[in-house]
């Protein structure tokens, strides 16, 4: 019995409502590693497609900036995909040219968002 008021009481204090998440097993405990990084890398590659295409589609419809925002975000999460794969050196010549494109954009833009772009390159 005073194991139950014990219980309840750790759980009002953890916010806990209804069941005791404290006692609870984490429910990806027991899943194949392997398949959580494939599962990853196919997420970051369909990503990085949806990007691509994003950057086509903006090219008729964006002017300006709003171009060099969306080619460097791009290029970010092509960078992305290929650290996931391994593919080191591609990736960082990839970020470096993501990187300039924010540091060019930052330098016409006010100072909020410049601080904005400035957090993104570091």
């Amino acid at each position: 019995m005073q194991e139950g008021v014990n219980q309840k009481q750790e759980e009002s204090k953890a916010g806990l409502k209804n069941q005791s998440l404290l006692n609870q097993t984490d429910k990806h405990e027991n899943r194949n590693t392997f398949r959580l990084v494939a599962h990853a890398r196919k997420r970051l590659q369909a990503a990085f497609e949806s990007s691509a295409h994003l950057l086509k589609v903006s090219e008729d419809v964006l002017e300006g900036f709003s171009k060099f925002e969306t080619e460097a975000y791009v290029l970010s999460t092509q960078a992305a995909y290929l650290i996931e794969v391994k593919k080191f050196q591609e990736a960082l010549d990839i970020l470096m040219r993501a990187k300039l494109i924010y540091s060019k954009v930052a330098t016409y833009k006010d100072s909020i968002e410049a601080v904005i772009y400035q957090e993104k390159i570091g």
